[in-house]
């Protein structure tokens, strides 16, 4: 009775333990890690901080601290974008919603405290030391708009776009950096 409950523990660690990729979800992309540059079918695991990569040579799977940069299209043709950031000491992978004057990344459930089990919030960006910067409020949202808060605030409100809701950041952020590039072309 006791070698067969100790088998069901081990049995379930294994099972919690093992890294799972969901095969429907694997598309073609490009990886860029420290190592260097791969291509092939890419399968994205955002709970265990890994990217599984099938090429005709090998299969890889790269963890968030060696990921610069995933790239891919969807079954539906859309970009699917990360990056690998580091948190208090933890590597995560974070989806790319906007990218240009201002990056917006997305991670929900980041524990920030677990003796409380606090969270992170949803969005995140980058500042100009590489260091993330949570966006609590929505206040916090608006802010990182820095001197263009104001026409910005007014877009918003104009569009009706919900900063409470992933579509309506996504939007706010997306049109900001599309007008950023529109007016100041890079060279």
């Amino acid at each position: 009775m006791k070698y067969s409950f100790v088998l069901f523990l081990y049995a379930s660690y294994l099972a919690s333990a093992a890294q799972t990729f969901n095969a429907k979800a694997s598309t073609s992309g490009v990886i860029k890690t420290s190592e260097g540059k791969y291509e092939g079918i890419i399968d994205i695991n955002t709970t265990s901080n890994q990217v599984l990569c099938r090429s005709a040579e090998k299969t890889q799977i790269f963890s968030a601290q060696q990921i610069k940069e995933v790239r891919a299209t969807g079954a539906q043709g859309e970009e699917i974008y990360y990056k690998g950031y580091t948190l208090n000491g933890e590597a995560h992978l974070f989806e790319v919603l906007s990218d240009g004057k201002i990056t917006l990344l997305f991670k929900p459930g980041i524990v920030k405290d677990e003796f409380t089990n606090s969270t992170y919030p949803l969005f995140f960006t980058v500042g100009k030391k590489k260091e993330l910067i949570p966006l609590e409020r929505k206040k916090d949202l608006i802010s990182a708009f820095g001197g263009d808060s104001k026409w910005m605030e007014q877009f918003i409100k104009n569009n009706q776009l919900d900063l409470d809701h992933k579509e309506g950041v996504y939007r706010a952020f997306s049109y900001y950096n599309l007008t950023f590039e529109a007016t100041n072309p890079s060279p």
